[in-house]
């Protein structure tokens, strides 16, 4: 099992939502081709 569907099944099960890596979680985004945009500190998936 890769690190993505590892990400994937913690996402999906919801028990460690606060556990989650915010950077795993945007290139996780980005890899489901969601486009990021970032405006200061702000950052709009």
């Amino acid at each position: 099992m890769g690190s993505y569907d590892k990400l994937y099944q913690k996402i999906i099960e919801g028990q460690s939502d606060a556990n989650i890596n915010f950077q795993d979680l945007c290139s996780f985004l980005q890899k489901l081709e969601f486009d990021m945009r970032i405006s200061g500190s702000h950052h709009i998936i």
